[in-house]
């Protein structure tokens, strides 16, 4: 499972489908866990996050959906001269299983594209 990059355009609703795989191509067992976590930081030092991320576990087909209303990416703070330029956030995501064990399954980059017209 290699880290990525994601990237959410601000005042956009934002999902994404995640397919969790090993490098080898096989699938990963999410069926052990029962929830995701996911929260996005300007820094992995910050004590609040800039926004939690709404997860939901689809074990069948080894996925995560994840998702941010527009009004959610509407907050991310995001700047830049153009709407070329990004604001970079980290993020991870957390499993849990039914007895509370707890794994980091990846870490995440995540940039922000500025909106420019406001609906």
């Amino acid at each position: 499972m290699a880290d990525a990059t994601l990237t959410i355009k601000q005042g956009e609703d934002w999902d994404k489908l995640l397919t969790i795989q090993y490098s080898n191509g096989s699938l990963y067992d999410l069926s052990i866990y029962s929830a995701a976590y996911m929260q996005i930081k300007a820094t992995p030092q910050d004590t609040n996050p800039v926004v939690t991320v709404t997860t939901a576990l689809l074990p069948s087909t080894s996925q995560i959906k994840i998702n941010l209303t527009h009004e959610q990416t509407s907050a991310i703070p995001a700047w830049g001269k153009t709407s070329d330029d990004v604001t970079n956030y980290v993020s991870d995501i957390f499993l849990a299983t039914t007895t509370n064990t707890i794994k980091k399954l990846c870490s995440l980059n995540i940039e922000v594209e500025p909106e420019v017209t406001k609906i």
